[in-house]
């Protein structure tokens, strides 16, 4: 009889032993799921934020875009057919306008929140799939996007040879364009022929940067709307 007890007594704590390791792994199961949630939560809030900031800034440097991309096609059709216009301040305005195309990276809004969850391999927290694919895609055309700039014909920097200031700043009047520089600008075109094909690849660039952008744009509102923090 005490054998049978001893027996059952045994067992009785094996089973308690048993089930304080199940129920231990299932708290830290929990507590781990917990975490990961919570660290999901946390990168999605950022993301929106950083998407969100990415949007208004691509949609200022549209705006900039777009006059550079009428200003070349004014240039090209003064210089190909002798269409207005003429004037020397008209000449260098344009010019200036069509070189503001290159901008640095983060001026298309920043990736770090991306970068940083690639990078710890974090990507699998994001549980949903259609918000993975629209986290890639977006800033995938992001970086299609700064590659596209980074290739245009470098009329910033012919500008700023002519006139020992960047043209952003001339843009700016600070310092303001002189006549002579106004001068040198103008002749510059005038006289470089080689100005034509690039100033109309400028603007098949410029155009097809815009038309990525569209893109670009609507990836930005659908990776939104994937988003717990994008309402």
């Amino acid at each position: 009889m005490s054998e049978k007890l001893s027996v059952g007594r045994v067992a009785g704590e094996f089973a308690l032993i048993v089930v304080g390791v199940l129920v231990a792994l299932a708290a830290n199961n929990w507590r781990d799921a917990r975490h990961d949630r919570e660290t999901a939560r946390g990168y999605e809030t950022r993301l929106a934020a950083e998407v969100r900031d990415g949007l208004a800034h691509q949609a200022r440097q549209r705006g900039r875009l777009e006059k550079a991309q009428d200003a070349s096609a004014q240039l090209v059709g003064y210089l190909e057919d002798g269409r207005s216009p003429a004037p020397t301040d008209s000449l260098a305005r344009l010019f200036l306008l069509s070189s503001v195309v290159g901008f640095g990276p983060g001026q298309l809004g920043s990736d770090a929140t991306y970068r940083e969850l690639i990078a710890s391999g974090q990507l699998g927290l994001l549980g949903d799939p259609v918000l993975r694919r629209r986290l890639l895609t977006y800033y995938g055309a992001l970086d299609e996007v700064r590659a596209f700039i980074d290739r245009m014909p470098p009329m910033y920097d012919q500008i700023a040879r002519l006139t020992g200031t960047l043209p952003y700043r001339l843009l700016r009047d600070d310092p303001p364009l002189s006549t002579g520089d106004r001068t040198r600008l103008a002749r510059e075109l005038e006289v470089n022929r080689g100005m034509v094909p690039e100033l109309r690849q400028l603007h098949a660039d410029i155009t097809m940067v815009l038309e990525t952008m569209d893109y670009l744009k609507a990836d930005g509102d659908s990776l939104l709307a994937s988003l717990h923090g994008g309402t």
